[in-house]
């Protein structure tokens, strides 16, 4: 088990960007940081343009997404996102919001993905629409 939650994390999403890839989502972008935010991964399928969250646990866990990730979070990734969409002129149809909870269950993942987990509706800013 790792030590440090930044390598738990690189696991998880090495583990979510393959998981995505099998349901055959093309991977575009992973970790893109900017000053406040981060997305974990940018997807592509068909065309929607999926954002997604990815945590990971190494023991149990809620399965609530929202219980993970509070308004303020969903916030700051929305944010990000917008920007990501502005800096690489990506064309789309629609966006979306997906969370991926990883479980460590002895040696493997138990994956549970959340399509549509929360979007900008939900919050007070509405700068992406």
């Amino acid at each position: 088990m790792p030590k440090h939650p930044v390598e738990k994390g690189r696991i998880g999403e090495g583990v979510a960007r393959s998981f995505l890839e099998r349901k055959g989502y093309e991977i575009i972008a992973y970790n893109y940081r900017k000053r406040g935010g981060e997305i974990d991964i940018v997807s592509r399928y068909e065309n929607t343009i999926i954002f997604v969250e990815v945590k990971t646990d190494y023991s149990s866990l809620d399965e609530n997404p929202a219980e993970w990730l509070d308004e303020a979070q969903q916030k700051r990734i929305m944010d990000t996102a917008e920007k990501y969409l502005v800096e690489n002129k990506v064309e789309f149809e629609r966006i979306r919001f997906d969370v991926i909870i990883l479980i460590k269950q002895g040696g493997l993942f138990e994956i549970k993905h959340y399509e549509d987990a929360f979007s900008p509706g939900l919050v007070e800013d509405e700068d992406l629409y």
